[in-house]
């Protein structure tokens, strides 16, 4: 009986701690789920601070792409605001020296014959009183004449300095042009024999040849020295202005070109200007010396396109 009541309580004793170990079983399996659980939250909570973080990076990324490409639209912006100013600057520099230069010979010519007026009143005799009223005349007229043609082109060229191309026939501007020198050659008693035909048309701007032609004309007729007759011509693609009797030299003035030189003193801005000029139209200005001291000075279609054609050092 005593060895029942022992087995009894021994498989009491039994139960008791196999229930006992599973009660902890359960907790510690309670715990670890629950760390589990933590975990889980705590790595959803990473991948979303990861994910938000991505996002904002992202989307400051994509901010500076934006502020730098506006930046640099900006800045082409200003490069070519700053461009199209110092081509407006040009272009109004270039237009006054055009306009001062082509004025100051018949203003000089009017402030002379003023000066002979004031100066020397008692060689204007009746004759000599209609002449020089006469010539007063005429040199008002050219003046207005050369600085309404000057101010409307300088309107037309203020937003730029683009030549206007189209058929000019060469010997029309030559005429216009003798006719505005009319005074000066009477002056100094010369002659121009044009001998270009009236079928020498060019593809160009006539008011930049106008310039041109106006300048090469007038220092043919200011360094004309001893025969009286400057030849107008033309051959191939090629104006020619010959002064049988000029003081200057063509080693000089092409290489006043080519450097770019002006001399203070005999100027040389209407020089340069022409050969500028020349350059837009798509001339080439150059000048030889023929056989004795004649000068002459070229205007040349062609070989402005060889010049382009082949590189070298000139700024014509």
């Amino acid at each position: 009986m005593s060895d029942k009541k022992e087995t009894v309580v021994a498989l009491g004793q039994c139960k008791s701690e196999k229930c006992s170990k599973k009660e902890e079983r359960i907790v510690s399996l309670d715990k670890d789920n629950r760390l589990q659980v933590l975990q889980l939250a705590n790595a959803r909570h990473t991948r979303l601070i990861l994910v938000v973080g991505l996002v904002a990076l992202s989307g400051f990324a994509i901010l500076l792409f934006f502020i730098y490409r506006n930046k640099e639209k900006l800045n082409t912006i200003l490069n070519e605001r700053n461009a199209q100013l110092a081509l407006a600057n040009d272009t109004k520099a270039r237009l006054f020296g055009i306009i001062s230069h082509d004025l100051r010979g018949p203003v000089s010519r009017i402030v002379q014959l003023l000066q002979i007026r004031k100066v020397r009143p008692e060689w204007l005799d009746e004759p000599a009183r209609l002449q020089y009223e006469g010539r007063l005349t005429a040199a008002s007229e050219s003046v207005l004449e050369t600085m309404e043609d000057l101010l409307l082109w300088s309107k037309s060229q203020m937003e730029n300095f683009i030549p206007d191309f189209r058929p000019v026939k060469i010997t029309d501007v030559l005429q216009k042009e003798i006719t505005l020198l009319h005074q000066q050659l009477e002056d100094k008693d010369i002659r121009i024999d044009c001998r270009v035909p009236e079928s020498f048309i060019r593809h160009t701007d006539e008011n930049f040849l106008s310039v041109i032609v106006r300048n090469l004309l007038h220092n043919a007729i200011k360094y004309s020295d001893g025969e009286k007759t400057i030849t107008v011509s033309s051959t191939g693609h090629t104006l020619l202005i010959t002064n049988s009797s000029s003081t200057a030299t063509a080693e000089g003035l092409n290489r006043r070109l080519l450097n770019r030189y002006i001399d203070s003193r005999s100027s040389g801005l209407g020089l340069q200007i022409s050969a500028d000029l020349a350059a837009r139209i798509c001339t080439r200005l150059f000048f030889r010396e023929e056989p004795g001291t004649a000068l002459t000075a070229l205007l040349s279609w062609e070989e402005f396109a060889l010049a382009t054609a082949t590189p070298q050092r000139s700024t014509i």
